[in-house]
C-alpha cells in the first residue's frame, strides 16, 4: 500500500500505471515521474490536504481554501497557450494540467482541463508522457502517448499521430503507430 499525499491509501501498483484505478479524480495518477498534475492544497470541504483534479483548476469555483487553484487563470495578450474550458470560458495551459491521462471510463469536468481534450495533450514536460515528436503550426512540439492513434482531430501539422494501423495478430485490435 501506498499513502498519497491527501492521506488516501491505494494499492502501490494503482500508481502511476496510465489508469485512473481510485476515483474520477485520478489521484493515483497525480505525481508521476516527478511531475504533478492537478494540485493539492487545504480543500475547502476537508480539514486535510486534498487533491484538486486538472478540470477543477481555473474553473471559477474556489476548491482550495485560499484559492490558489484559481490563481494564475487571467489570459491576457501575453498568454501563450490556452484552451477553452469544459465549465466555460479561456484559461491558460500550465504544466499541472498538460498530458494527464485520459483513459478515464467517464471524462467529467472535474477531471478534463479543456474542452477539446487534444489541446492540453501537446508540449509535453514529462518524456515518459510523450508519444510523438513532430512539428505542430510550424513549430517543433509533442504530442502525448494518450492522443495517439484517437483520430479526434489533426494536432501535428503532417497528422502523424493519427497514421495507425491495426496489428490483427491473436485477436488484438488496438491501433498502434506507424513508427
Amino acid at each position: 500500500m501506498v499513502t498519497l499525499p491527501s492521506g488516501r491509501e491505494i494499492k502501490s501498483s494503482f500508481r502511476c500505471d496510465d489508469k485512473c484505478d481510485v476515483s474520477l479524480d485520478c489521484e493515483d495518477e497525480a505525481i508521476c515521474n516527478g511531475y504533478t498534475y492537478g494540485m493539492y492544497c487545504q480543500r475547502q470541504d476537508l480539514t486535510d490536504l486534498g487533491f484538486v483534479s486538472p478540470g477543477k483548476i481555473c474553473d471559477g469555483t474556489n476548491d482550495c481554501k485560499n484559492g490558489e487553484d484559481e490563481a494564475d487563470c487571467e489570459v491576457t495578450n501575453s498568454t501563450e497557450q490556452t484552451c477553452e474550458k469544459k465549465s466555460g470560458g479561456i484559461a491558460p495551459l500550465h504544466n499541472f494540467t498538460r498530458c494527464q491521462i485520459t483513459n478515464v471510463a467517464e471524462i467529467t469536468d472535474s477531471f478534463q482541463y479543456c474542452e477539446n481534450a487534444s489541446s492540453e495533450q501537446t508540449n509535453c514536460s514529462d518524456p515518459s508522457r510523450i508519444g510523438v515528436h513532430c512539428e505542430i503550426d510550424g513549430y517543433p512540439s509533442t504530442v502525448s502517448k494518450y492522443q495517439i492513434c484517437e483520430n479526434e482531430r489533426q494536432i501535428c501539422d503532417d497528422n502523424f499521430e493519427n497514421e495507425c494501423r491495426t496489428p490483427g495478430r491473436n485477436g488484438h485490435s488496438a491501433l498502434i503507430p506507424l513508427l
